[in-house]
């Protein structure tokens, strides 16, 4: 039972292995990302879109009145923390479909792959 979108794909070797360093690229540019528990997930506070200006605005007023800061408080180290998330957000918002499309695909197309297998007829001994 083929798909005609995915049985007629030409995907060579050499496309594994130039999406396989582009991904290497792609990770090498960021050392600095870390793997949570579900648990360390769980307690992290989450920035969404409402959230995000708040956290901004808090920066800004931090910064135009430095003698409300409490001192424990970097507003340089608030800020940069502030800008790498919303950068990772920018790529992660990119990579998340690509990466559902790509899992997609690969179920689809071992769905096809593993629904034709039983079709083949068996033979006694190695093929």
């Amino acid at each position: 039972m083929a798909n005609s979108n995915l049985s007629n794909v030409n995907f060579t070797t050499q496309d594994v292995a130039d999406a396989l360093q582009i991904l290497h690229s792609f990770t090498a540019k960021l050392p600095f990302l870390i793997s949570m528990t579900v648990s360390e997930r769980r307690k992290c506070l989450k920035l969404g879109d409402k959230s995000l200006g708040f956290v901004e605005k808090s920066i800004n007023y931090a910064e135009a009145n430095p003698g409300m800061v409490p001192p424990f408080v970097d507003v340089n180290a608030f800020r940069t923390e502030f800008k790498l998330s919303r950068d990772l957000m920018d790529i992660a918002r990119e990579v998340k479909p690509a990466l559902q499309n790509l899992e997609d695909t690969a179920t689809r197309a071992g769905g096809y792959s593993a629904h034709s297998s039983p079709l083949i007829p068996r033979q006694t001994g190695p093929p």
